[in-house]
């Protein structure tokens, strides 16, 4: 039979096979569609008193609009030194006078101590360094003061307890300096009251530098236990509590049924490791700063959509809302339309509000390993036939078979060997994105033919490498996929090898390098080689994504809900049409391969959507088919404009200069 007819039979196969691998992952994108919106306890607290609200009432408020829980922390020296529990907190130096003259002795009431065993000497305060971190609950706080010796005592053991007229005082074994940007003590109001009312909660214990892992195990282990209404814990602070030695946390977590939230964009030491030692109890949670809202201007309505945006695009489940800073007055008022903005966004986009569930596991799918190989070894084969001029010719049943083995082996070895799956990945996505562009590009007599062939292509690709790297590891992103940036440098270096090749370009390649060089192309090459180098160094870099740019993405994202990546929007498909022109009026031969070359990102930027694992398929399907009919809109439109009003003007300039 035909090469060609046998190369789209063996695409044909491997989309099938990709269909069928998506069904674990398609099935546990479906079944994950409650997004929590939470907030901080002390900004809920803060709120309701500002609007004169009982904390109640304002709670009662947020979940009638689509609010779910809290995050409640452990405070840290600092935090616990600015009173927001009913303590004295300082160094033991600056203990009240009257308070340390009450202090006779340390150890239990009536010399009584656990078990019957003998009670602990009298210690004397004086004998303490007077630096060390220090707790005084006065008299009348009994319940607060059991509770606080309780859980200080999980995390420090050797702390000094004396009970006397005037109160408890605790005395940690470590300084208050060292303990100022630590975790101290569970936010107790803020456990009590969330238990109370039964309100899901995710638990911040905060760094620890000094305590043994084994101790911040036993706090938290204290903490879980004494409150059944925590679902989840977040580590706060520049470095997990416990780090490095975290498998007392990952095991407290795994034996709990608890998820620990994969903060966005973090760089909290120990962050990830805790994420894998979890895995897949992990919950995605987005947040933006209060640094970033102030440097950033960042508005109300921007702010609401960037939720939105992680919930829909990046599969984020828990979204933390904090009080807006940037306008003054009715914070609460404010705080609660924010809420009920999101959640009516996300029923808008098929999402409920709620407590969500954490991926399964599942292991990568042998026929989407197949479905790949298809691809790597027909691609590349067309590619190939293609340098011969030999792709319409016959290929022998012998060989195709042959050809079809071949990929069925290298699916399977690639299934069960992590290294070579990770090299067929990207050799796949450069095959595919290679072969879609020349399709495409052949297809200037018959554009709607070679566009239809380019898509088919592209997509039967982009679902096969979905389909065998959609697995929690990789839609987690704690393995990250290989081919992204092969997909943006390598497809047009094969493609100015094929045009020189073929002669699509009008000289091959040996009489380019065999004549001095024109300026003009010199400058040509350079520009596109630093423009290739720049999108493949940005991507998925937002540091180098300009503000004007940001926010052109952001209107198009209410404009099209899926926005297409602007490379195929501004660039790929636009290049591809503008290359149709100057094709058909057969103009600027020794120019227009700038133009094929460029087209190529119309297709390497499609395929890279699919290659974000953490976006649902569904998404990544409507961003692509967006990018598709906008991008030719958008090319169409410029070619009218180069065909009936930019070149009339350029042939009549031109002639008249040359008069």
């Amino acid at each position: 039979m035909n090469r060609r007819i046998l190369f789209f039979l063996a695409v044909g196969l491997a989309f099938s096979l990709a269909f069928q691998g998506l069904i674990p992952r398609w099935s546990a994108e479906m079944g994950r569609r409650k997004v929590g919106i939470l907030a901080e306890y002390r900004d809920m607290k803060a709120m309701s008193l500002e609007q004169h609200l009982p904390f109640e009432a304002a709670l009662a408020r947020l979940q009638v609009v689509g609010f779910t829980g809290f995050l409640v922390g452990e405070f840290t020296g600092e935090e616990l030194a600015q009173g927001p529990l009913p303590l004295w907190y300082g160094p033991l130096a600056q203990l009240p006078p009257e308070v340390r003259a009450a202090a006779l002795s340390s150890g239990l009431p009536e010399d009584a101590a656990p078990g019957g065993a003998e009670a602990p000497a009298p210690v004397s305060l004086e004998s303490l360094p007077s630096d060390r971190g220090t707790l005084w609950i006065p008299l009348g706080e009994e319940d607060l003061a059991e509770e606080a010796e309780q859980f200080a005592r999980l995390k420090f053991p050797e702390l000094v307890s004396v009970r006397n007229a005037a109160g408890r005082i605790l005395v940690l074994p470590q300084s208050f300096a060292d303990l100022f940007a630590a975790g101290v003590l569970p936010d107790l109001e803020g456990l009590a009251k969330t238990r109370r009312l039964a309100v899901p909660v995710v638990y911040r214990p905060a760094m620890a530098p000094g305590v043994l892992a084994e101790n911040v195990a036993a706090l938290a282990r204290g903490v879980v236990e004494a409150n059944a209404q925590i679902r989840c814990i977040a580590p706060s602070g520049a470095v997990v509590a416990g780090y490095p030695d975290l498998l007392p946390l990952a095991a407290l977590l795994k034996e709990k049924e608890l998820a620990a939230a994969q903060v966005e964009f973090s760089r909290q030491l120990g962050g990830a490791a805790l994420d894998w030692h979890v895995f897949p109890d992990l919950l995605p949670l987005h947040s933006v700063t209060q640094d970033e809202v102030l440097s950033k201007r960042v508005s109300r309505g921007v702010m609401v959509e960037r939720m939105l945006r992680a919930a829909k695009e990046r599969s984020v489940r828990l979204l933390l809302l904090r009080p807006y800073l940037l306008e003054s007055g009715e914070r609460f008022l404010k705080f609660e339309d924010d809420v009920r903005r999101i959640a009516e966004g996300l029923r808008n986009g098929g999402y409920e509000t709620g407590w969500p569930v954490t991926y399964g596991r599942w292991g990568q799918s042998l026929l989407a390993a197949v479905a790949c190989a298809l691809l790597l070894v027909f691609c590349g084969m067309n590619y190939l036939w293609r340098l011969r001029r030999s792709e319409e010719s016959v290929l022998s049943p012998f060989g195709f078979v042959v050809l079809l083995l071949l990929a069925g082996g290298l699916g399977a070895a690639a299934w069960k060997v992590p290294l070579l799956a990770k090299m067929l990945g990207a050799l796949c996505a450069v095959a595919v994105v290679t072969d879609a562009t020349l399709f495409a590009l052949d297809g200037w007599r018959k554009p709607h033919l070679g566009i239809v062939q380019a898509v088919f292509v592209l997509v039967s690709g982009g679902l096969s490498i979905a389909a065998f790297y959609g697995v929690p590891l990789y839609m987690l992103r704690l393995l990250t996929f290989s081919g992204v940036k092969a997909t943006l440098l390598l497809p047009p270096a094969l493609i100015l090898f094929h045009d020189l090749k073929r002669r699509e370009h009008p000289e091959s390649l040996g009489e380019v390098l065999g004549r001095p060089s024109r300026w003009g192309e010199l400058a040509l090459i350079g520009f596109m080689l630093l423009g290739a180098a720049f999108l493949a160094l940005r991507s998925d870099n937002v540091n180098l994504v300009p503000g004007w740019e940001v926010t052109l993405r952001d209107a198009l994202e209410r404009l099209l809900v899926a926005r297409p990546r602007n490379k195929e929007l501004f660039i790929g498909y636009p290049a591809l049409v503008l290359w149709y022109v100057v094709r058909r009026m057969d103009i600027w031969p020794d120019y227009r391969e700038a133009l094929r070359l460029a087209s190529v990102f119309a297709f390497s930027s499609a395929l890279n959507s699919f290659c974000h694992f953490h976006t649902p398929i569904f998404f990544t399907l409507w961003r692509v088919g967006n990018g598709l009919w906008a991008g030719l809109l958008l090319g169409a439109v410029l070619a009218a404009l180069f065909r009936w009003v930019a070149f009339p003007l350029w042939r009549h300039a031109r002639g008249a200069f040359f008069e």
